[in-house]
């Protein structure tokens, strides 16, 4: 008998490659192709190869979440890493939830995501009303006492403006 081939680890993402967000989402790519180059390079992941599946979602939420459900149940892969933004995300996180699947978030930190108390989504993003918690903590130490705030009008914005209100008001810094 022949040596059995073992499976590669199937990875599932979506990346923007086009629309808005199409310089971010393709870095992203870079960097995840990079890195299943480098562990198949170096040999294996768990005794296994790993293959990248992925597929452009155009920088648009739902179309994000059908290519989720064809990773899922088309591509049949065996976890999934989060597309590019927090919007994008939430949509993907949803599908992946619902199936039972894990996902990894790479790049994404709304806290809304983390809200819905989902049990198979991690993320390596601070949640994004924390993001300046250690800047504040830095400036409240070096005797601040007053601070302004300029902020873009997106969810992530009122995120962490909403975060900077409350650790602002917890340090004794007046706005």
């Amino acid at each position: 008998a022949g040596a059995h081939a073992v499976e590669p680890i199937r990875i599932g993402t979506t990346q923007s490659l086009s629309g808005p967000l199409e310089e971010f989402g393709t870095n992203q790519l870079r960097g995840l192709q990079m890195w299943v180059g480098d562990v198949n390079g170096r040999g294996e992941l768990l005794g296994r190869q790993v293959e990248l599946v992925h597929y452009d979602d155009g920088s648009d939420p739902a179309r994000s979440a059908e290519l989720y459900q064809k990773l899922i149940t088309e591509d049949k892969v065996d976890l999934l890493l989060g597309p590019y933004s927090s919007d994008i995300t939430l949509a993907a996180a949803q599908v992946a939830e619902a199936n039972d699947i894990p996902m990894l978030t790479l790049a994404a930190s709304a806290d809304e995501i983390w809200a819905q108390g989902y049990e198979n989504i991690v993320g390596l993003d601070t949640p994004s009303s924390r993001y300046m918690d250690i800047a504040l903590e830095n400036a409240a130490t070096q005797g601040a006492r007053t601070m302004a705030l300029v902020w873009v009008e997106t969810d992530f914005g009122r995120d962490v403006v909403g975060g900077v209100r409350a650790k602002a008001a917890e340090l004794g810094i007046k706005i």
